[in-house]
């Protein structure tokens, strides 16, 4: 008897226990079961998750071509033109955007991105690249004198200055001694050059507060700021005429700089003249121009001689002494500039 309780006792054991083990295998299964599902979930939702920053990015970029050049779809983006000769005959005439570098083109495309997400009037973002691209067509600002350099004066020899008004003076502040501006993606040097009102004063007409927000967000300062204020649902933009102030200093120079400025380039009846540096520095501004004419009409005459006689050598100067006379009599009195 003891050997077939001890028989049954060990069989109901070893049964007791392969049920527990199915019952692990079970669990383990379903497990299983339930952490591929979870991986899957999270893979769908980490690939959904990127196609939505991709398809953002695209629309981002999309907005920046078809806003900024005008390329619609898949059309060819214009190549990044240098501005180290931004200025010069050959690009003074080009848009402002082309000069925008790749870096800027990038950003933007984020920028109008986050302005259409926030509800923004993209007007906002244009401005600022408009002023970025003006920036960067003159050598980053060193094509473009300071206003506030000590040169500017009014008829009666006062000293001028221009400087920000007390509401974008406020904000000028706040964007460069704050702490985004170490880590904003948006130029430093655009920044402190727009910032200066010996620069930005005159010239700048994209809205200063819109500027703090884009600085805030693109940088490591951006879990501040949850959303753009509504007021940016439409643009106001910034006029430098109601911005600027002027400010004359109570001293008067004399002789006034500004009764003896001497232009270098003029416009008579239409011509534009480039007068000679060395003729305007020991004449007065009148004697130059009517020299500079004389030199002018001078050429003139050399370069219709040489054609005259260069067509055809055979010809006897005294037999076309008439006609040419009557032909440099005529250019004479026609204006040259």
């Amino acid at each position: 008897m003891i050997g077939a309780i001890s028989y049954f006792s060990v069989q109901a054991s070893f049964s007791s226990q392969a049920e527990g083990i199915s019952r692990v295998d079970a669990q383990t299964s379903a497990g299983t079961e339930n952490l591929n599902a979870d991986a899957t979930t999270q893979a769908s939702k980490q690939t959904i998750s990127n196609l939505a920053r991709q398809l953002a990015a695209s629309t981002g970029r999309a907005l920046m071509l078809s806003r900024l050049f005008g390329v619609e779809n898949n059309g060819a983006e214009p190549p990044v033109v240098s501005g180290i000769n931004g200025m010069d005959l050959n690009h003074i005439g080009m848009s402002p955007q082309n000069f925008l570098t790749t870096s800027d083109r990038a950003l933007l495309s984020d920028m109008y991105e986050y302005a259409q997400q926030q509800g923004a009037d993209l007007q906002n973002v244009d401005q600022l690249a408009f002023a970025l691209g003006d920036y960067r067509q003159s050598n980053n600002g060193r094509a473009i004198y300071n206003f506030n350099n000590g040169n500017n004066f009014d008829f009666e020899g006062h000293l001028r200055t221009v400087s920000f008004n007390e509401k974008d003076t406020a904000t000028a502040a706040r964007i460069l001694n704050g702490d985004a501006i170490s880590s904003t993606r948006l130029d430093q040097g655009f920044l402190r050059y727009t910032l200066d009102p010996g620069n930005g004063a005159l010239s700048n007409t994209s809205d200063f507060e819109f500027m703090e927000q884009i600085v805030i967000k693109f940088s490591d300062a951006d879990t501040e700021q949850i959303s753009l204020p509504s007021k940016f649902s439409s643009f106001s933009g910034r006029s430098p005429s109601e911005s600027s102030v002027f400010t004359l200093s109570k001293e008067v120079l004399d002789p006034n700089p500004a009764s003896t400025f001497k232009p270098q380039i003029i416009n008579d009846n239409g011509k534009w003249i480039v007068l000679d540096p060395e003729v305007l520095g020991g004449n007065s501004f009148e004697q130059a121009t009517a020299l500079q004419k004389m030199t002018l009409a001078a050429s003139l005459n050399e370069q219709v001689i040489s054609a005259f006689f260069g067509n055809d050598k055979n010809t006897s100067k005294d037999s076309l002494s008439s006609s040419l006379f009557e032909l440099l009599n005529k250019v004479g009195k026609v204006k040259t500039l």
